[in-house]
């Protein structure tokens, strides 16, 4: 069990991290800025500062992104188990995304990397695929370039189910299934005292994913079958399948 000596690495950095973040006065006051290199150049002694350097909107976007996720990596890397399983829930959240995105494109033959936030994080699964360039020619050679990592049965999952169904739509979906499993793990894992607190920071996510992928299902009129293969239930957040499935018909 984690004591207080073990968030002796973690504090610290969080401090720092908090007294970087935007205030809502300088929200407003970059909000207010008509010439986007301006708005971005106030972002230089911020947490966000490696997007100050962009020169499009879209550059911005990806560099924030990017800088969020190795925040969080390195949070995780000076953490102690239950609040590692945390950070690694909310990376891993944005990591599969961008890999089940990349292999969407793969099987429409339009493939591509460099528009992802996660291809700019050191390390990262996109990085790694990158290496073989084999694998945004084929989506069998995408998968195994995922072999040994956590991500590999959620993509293989999904190449299975465009196989299928031949939905590529279907690909992105899984990313819902996975992300549901990454933010219940530090629910059902963590110390009991800590569930209370994390519950109120998880679960709306989860709450909002939810509703949000099955939105997006319905509107693109994904069978009710495969939607119910899908979803899992989160006991911790009161998410019931039954009645997610019976909302979504």
């Amino acid at each position: 069990m984690a004591g207080p000596a073990d968030y002796s690495q973690l504090v610290p950095k969080v401090r720092v991290y908090k007294s970087m973040l935007l205030t809502p006065d300088r929200v407003r006051e970059i909000m207010s800025t008509s010439e986007l290199k301006e708005a971005l150049a106030q972002l230089r002694e911020t947490i966000y500062s490696q997007a100050s350097e962009a020169s499009t909107l879209e550059e911005a976007y990806r560099l924030l992104e990017a800088g969020y996720i190795s925040s969080l990596r390195r949070l995780a890397s000076v953490s102690p188990p239950d609040a590692r399983m945390v950070f690694e829930a909310f990376t891993g959240d944005y990591e599969l995304r961008d890999v089940l995105s990349a292999l969407q494109r793969v099987v429409i033959g339009n493939p591509g990397l460099y528009e992802y936030p996660s291809y700019y994080v050191e390390d990262s699964m996109l990085r790694k695929i990158s290496q073989d360039p084999e694998a945004l020619g084929s989506p069998s050679r995408f998968i195994e370039s995922l072999a040994g990592s956590w991500m590999h049965p959620y993509a293989n999952r999904a190449l299975q189910l465009y196989n299928e169904t031949k939905n590529p739509l279907l690909i992105e979906w899984v990313h819902l299934e996975a992300t549901l499993e990454l933010y219940t793990r530090p629910l059902i894992e963590s110390r009991a005292t800590d569930k209370s607190l994390l519950s109120k920071i998880l679960c709306p996510i989860v709450e909002y994913k939810t509703v949000s992928g099955l939105l997006q299902a319905k509107v693109a009129e994904l069978d009710t079958r495969i939607i119910s293969t899908l979803i899992r239930p989160c006991k911790p957040c009161g998410l019931n399948p039954d009645d997610l499935r019976q909302a979504y018909d």
